[in-house]
């Protein structure tokens, strides 16, 4: 499992007034919904939904998929509806809360899905030897302020590299300042890195080829 998708305890992330989207399928009826948290009660682990919806068709025990929303993360779960209830032009919709829930963490910039191999230097290597070891990785993505990548080198968190990426077309990063933020592992005993630029690549933004790319992530 990747570091920006974890497993964390719920009752230490659910507060008032969140932006929620559920999506329940019924034995009838199956809709997407949108609503707001209104109390979390860590006791009976119910939380209220308020929607603007008529929710009514729905029967307690039928399922829903939840995603909870706050600033820099989605938070993602299946429960049940456990109670329905009609106040005034609102629905109140019931849900029991699991003890742990998945936490997806919002990227601050668009990435786009590359697979390229290209290399870095460590950065302490490359200022002390004439002839540093090149360290080859595999692209998975990228956006103007990182790469998300996979090696078999094994790096430390926070530990400076310099990135060299051929992004087609006669652009190119040579020797960029970067380091570790990230750290998780694969099936195949590589190592799965998330890479931070030390400062963004803001020029790509004009460069024809990511705007191309972006076009098909959309």
């Amino acid at each position: 499992m990747y570091d920006f998708l974890k497993k964390i305890v719920s009752k230490d992330i659910l507060y008032k007034n969140m932006k929620v989207e559920f999506e329940i399928n019924g034995v009838m009826y199956s809709g997407v919904y949108k609503g707001k948290s209104e109390n979390f009660n860590s006791n009976t682990d119910y939380e209220i939904i308020f929607s603007d919806e008529d929710l009514s068709t729905y029967k307690v025990s039928e399922y829903s998929k939840m995603r909870f929303y706050s600033k820099l993360s989605v938070f993602l779960f299946k429960t049940q509806i456990h109670e329905i209830k009609k106040v005034e032009d609102k629905t109140l919709i019931f849900f029991k809360i699991p003890p742990k829930v998945y936490r997806v963490k919002r990227r601050a910039d668009i990435r786009v899905d590359v697979c390229q191999n290209v290399f870095f230097y460590l950065k302490e290597e490359f200022e002390k030897f004439h002839n540093p070891d090149r360290n080859y990785f595999l692209s998975i993505d990228f956006s103007v302020g990182g790469l998300y990548i996979r090696s078999k080198k094994n790096l430390k968190i926070n530990e400076k590299i310099l990135i060299n990426f051929n992004l087609g077309s006669g652009y190119n990063i040579k020797n960029y300042e970067s380091k570790v933020v990230r750290k998780g592992y694969d099936e195949g005993k590589e190592y799965l890195y998330g890479i931070m630029f030390m400062k963004k690549l803001n020029w790509l933004m004009n460069v024809s080829l990511y705007k191309t790319l972006l076009k098909f992530k959309k």
